[in-house]
């Protein structure tokens, strides 16, 4: 039974359990991994057929062979959004915020196993179809496995997602209580391995406001981007929410280049014109676009500009401190 599950992508690796050393597969279809904006117990629903295998009964040899690159972001981005524009049937794959991921991010903090990492990179890069490429974007809170990633990968190319501050506190704020709530827990995850901590102390965090600890996360996200150049130098390239959306064409053509996608001028030009750029990556029923992203900025600047204007300005000084480049990739476009 364990042959034939690691030889089927169908069969998803969803969990990994380091302490029972177990990976819990889900049964999905292409058309399931589609339609769901995550793949995470609240977007893939209940009911699934599954599968928990030992790791250790894995032989990442043995796997099905594929190519698989990543999509990292610092949220807010539209990283989801050009997810479901990738997938293309015979061409590539995409993989929205895979759960494993951010299962490998938490024990690669604690020391994870190489062997098991290839494994779990193997399972992922296996594709639906022949010649297809994979693309997996995980979520910005496995952003601390990206070291780990691309070192067991060589490879693997990266596109480097973000947003300027002010858009990225703008959608904090949209979401109200949650969004701030957001803010401060995945700035108390990404708190103790960022790799250009700007010193503060617990009593310094709790004198700060909820867009600060946001916008902390944002300039943590930011120096992960920027340890790049020493770790994988040449293998990133960098993208802007706005460049995506004002460049559709040019910037899913540059993608397809950089991943070695194949996709054809008809395809891309298919896709740009196409209904994905037109609803809500996460929200399927609900209109999304360009004048929507400007409509939400809008209503940012009217409910909370100031706000966001003095910790932007803020976060500015913090990113000067402590040596934060001004660019944080090479564009994908050129």
């Amino acid at each position: 039974m364990t042959e034939a599950i690691i030889r089927d992508p169908q069969w998803f690796p969803h969990r990994f359990d380091a302490a029972r050393r177990q990976i819990l597969f889900v049964r999905l279809t292409r058309e399931q991994h589609r339609a769901a904006a995550f793949l995470d117990d609240r977007h893939l629903g209940e009911g699934l057929e599954s599968r928990a295998v030992s790791i250790d009964a894995i032989d990442a040899d043995a796997v099905p062979a594929g190519r698989l690159h990543f999509i990292f972001h610092s949220a807010f981005c539209c990283s989801t959004l050009l997810a479901a524009a990738l997938d293309v049937p015979g061409r590539v794959f995409a993989l929205k915020e895979p759960v494993i991921l951010n299962d490998v991010a938490l024990v690669a903090r604690r020391g994870l196993d190489p062997r098991d990492l290839d494994r779990i990179l193997a399972l992922l890069a296996r594709p639906f179809a022949p010649g297809e490429i994979m693309v997996a974007k995980p979520g910005n809170e496995a952003n601390t496995a990206i070291p780990s990633l691309l070192t067991r990968l060589p490879a693997a190319r990266a596109l480097l997602m973000s947003s300027p501050i002010e858009g990225f506190l703008g959608s904090v704020a949209n979401k109200g209580m949650w969004g701030r709530l957001w803010g401060r827990r995945v700035y108390a995850g990404l708190r103790p391995f960022q790799p250009r901590d700007p010193g503060y102390s617990d009593s310094d965090l709790l004198q700060q406001t909820d867009l600060q600890i946001a916008a902390l996360v944002w300039l943590a996200h930011r120096g992960q981007f920027a340890e790049l150049s020493r770790i994988a130098p040449g293998r990133y390239r960098g993208l802007l929410a706005e460049d995506l959306l004002a460049n559709r064409a040019r910037a899913l053509t540059a993608i397809s280049d950089w991943f070695e996608l194949g996709m054809s001028a008809a395809e891309i030009a298919a896709i740009a014109d196409g209904p994905v750029f037109q609803r809500n990556a996460k929200r399927a029923d609900e209109h999304f676009d360009e004048d929507a992203r400007a409509a939400n900025r809008a209503r940012a600047e009217s409910a909370h500009g100031e706000e966001i204007a003095m910790v932007g300005q803020w976060a500015g000084v913090i990113a000067d401190q402590v040596g934060l480049p001004r660019n944080f990739a090479p564009g994908v476009i050129g």
